[in-house]
């Protein structure tokens, strides 16, 4: 009977999962795990925008070495929804650990900037859970997926073009980049003070007026209003240029892993939105 009752909340929370993942209904392309194209790498990271919390060792394991529970689902854990649902516009994320296990008090209940993009990436490989995951400090993240071969590792001070999908990392932060506007200013989308959502950067001179701002803004008013209404920074400073670069192999090189038959690392960060958000 007790492994009955234990096999039932099995389903019950794997349900949830299902269900909150797929509960993306500004997406006109949905995300679907273990299928291996930048398109779907890039609806997978919009699947959790505006209902997921930044939480300070978020997707790590209790002993932040490497990817947890948090990271290493298919889907979006059911605790995630329940903590979005209690927060405000005061909410404040913390470092406190708790006193039982010495973990960070909220790793199950939303995700850093590492956890992020680590779900990410697992949740586009795989379709099952608890395999290798792809948590790690922020600063190795470029670099180390590119020396698997995923794709070309690039120097922030030798970038010269920023495409959709590329994973930008440095010290302190990563995150996905979604396309450079006709500026030149930057659409992302990460886990950052206060969660998960588009945000856009200045222009590298720091105007705060530029096209990627205007576009994050509108997308997050329109697509995420509750979210927008608690939460409604949605820009970023020049210093996100300062990010290195792992721009993904789609060509079949040795040690590829996506393919971009959509054409996506072509398309400028207007045509990215205006692909995935009805």
């Amino acid at each position: 009977m007790k492994n009955f009752r234990k096999l039932i909340c099995c389903f019950i929370l794997a349900g949830l999962s299902s269900i909150f993942l797929s509960n993306t209904r500004a997406l006109n392309i949905k995300p679907v795990s273990g299928e291996m194209t930048l398109k779907n790498f890039i609806a997978t990271s919009l699947s959790l925008v505006g209902e997921v919390m930044y939480a300070w060792g978020g997707g790590w394991n209790a002993e932040d070495t490497g990817s947890g529970r948090g990271s290493t689902t298919i889907g979006a854990l059911p605790e995630w929804k329940e903590f979005y649902l209690k927060q405000d516009k005061n909410y404040k994320f913390t470092k406190e650990k708790s006193e039982d296990t010495g973990a960070f008090l909220h790793i199950y209940d939303g995700l850093d900037c590492s956890g992020f993009v680590g779900w990410t990436i697992y949740n586009t490989l795989n379709t099952e859970n608890n395999k290798e995951g792809y948590v790690m400090p922020s600063t190795k993240m470029a670099s180390e997926f590119a020396k698997r071969g995923w794709g070309k590792f690039t120097r922030a001070s030798e970038i010269k073009k920023h495409m959709p999908g590329d994973i930008m990392s440095g010290k302190g932060h990563v995150y996905i980049c979604l396309g450079e506007c006709d500026d030149g200013s930057l659409l992302l989308v990460h886990s950052s003070p206060n969660g998960v959502q588009i945000c856009g950067t200045t222009t590298r001179d720091g105007n705060r007026n530029s096209s990627a701002i205007k576009n994050a803004d509108n997308c997050m008013k329109t697509h995420y209003p509750e979210w927008y209404a608690r939460y409604p920074e949605c820009w970023r400073g020049a210093n996100y240029f300062n990010f290195d670069q792992m721009s993904w192999h789609v060509n079949g090189e040795p040690g590829s892993i996506l393919s971009d038959p959509d054409n996506i690392q072509q398309m400028t960060a207007e045509q990215v939105l205006k692909l995935f958000f009805a």
